[in-house]
């Protein structure tokens, strides 16, 4: 039997996944990852009880961020640098005990 050598590069994997995904191509991004993550939900997942604020979704109230990190969700450019700045403090926190864990 002939061995096959596969070559995994970008342009193989776009022609794989636009021919087997029937959707928008989106570039992969921080952008793009940022409109569809769960704050909330990933700060529960490490037991973190963050307490996230902004969003239209709860008032600006702390822990009610939307679901997304859109800023559309925010009323003023400070409570979007605010809530920024809480992501990326939750962000450290969740690295560092990945480091801990072993992750």
């Amino acid at each position: 039997m002939p061995s096959r050598t596969l070559t995994t590069t970008h342009d193989t994997i776009r022609d794989f996944l636009s021919t087997a995904v029937e959707d928008t191509p989106v570039p992969f991004s921080d952008a793009e990852l940022e409109k569809v993550r769960d704050v909330l939900g990933i700060a529960k997942l490490y037991k973190l009880g963050a307490t996230i604020s902004g969003g239209s979704g709860g008032g600006g109230k702390k822990g009610t961020a939307s679901a997304n990190g859109t800023a559309n969700a925010f009323t003023s450019e400070e409570e979007f640098e605010k809530y920024r700045r809480e992501v990326k403090e939750l962000e450290v926190q969740i690295l560092g005990l990945m480091a801990i864990k072993g992750a």
